[in-house]
């Protein structure tokens, strides 16, 4: 079995050294053993963990699904409807966020068609609608503010 240092580790699975440590704070990854001179000795399962957080966190996943998803992953008499449930409510928190950014698309575009190219900052309707909030739609008038 291959024993690795952290830089190894973080090498090879493209984690940054305190993101590891964070990890091992959180109870994500194991506390390894240490040596004599007190350095971390991790294991090439460690490696397969962490790549496994990494994916996990690139696809958006927060800590706590990950963390069920590593129990799901541990546990034999797990089912892969477990695991598919987990990620449905990502699936379904994906959507939540892509309407929100399709909103916020769509009121800076709004708001962008109203903003002459020469008008002063002081008359600027993209300053002017953002003092008023994203509750005033963008439109020709602004609120009283």
């Amino acid at each position: 079995m291959e024993k690795l240092t952290i830089g190894q580790l973080a090498e090879a699975s493209g984690v940054h050294l305190e993101t590891i440590r964070y990890y091992e704070r959180i109870g994500l990854i194991r506390n390894p053993p240490r040596t004599a001179g007190g350095y971390r000795v991790y294991e090439t399962a460690d490696l397969a963990r962490l790549r496994f957080i990494r994916c996990g966190r690139e696809l958006g996943f927060e800590i706590e699904a990950i963390r069920k998803l590593l129990a799901l992953q541990a546990a034999p008499d797990a089912s892969c409807a477990q695991a598919r449930a987990v990620a449905q409510a990502h699936v379904e928190t994906i959507d939540t966020k892509v309407k929100q950014l399709l909103w916020m698309k769509e009121w800076l575009l709004r708001v962008m068609e109203l903003c002459p190219s020469d008008a002063s900052i002081d008359d600027c309707p993209i300053l002017k609608a953002m003092a008023c909030g994203t509750d005033h739609y963008p439109a020709s008038t602004y609120c009283s503010k």
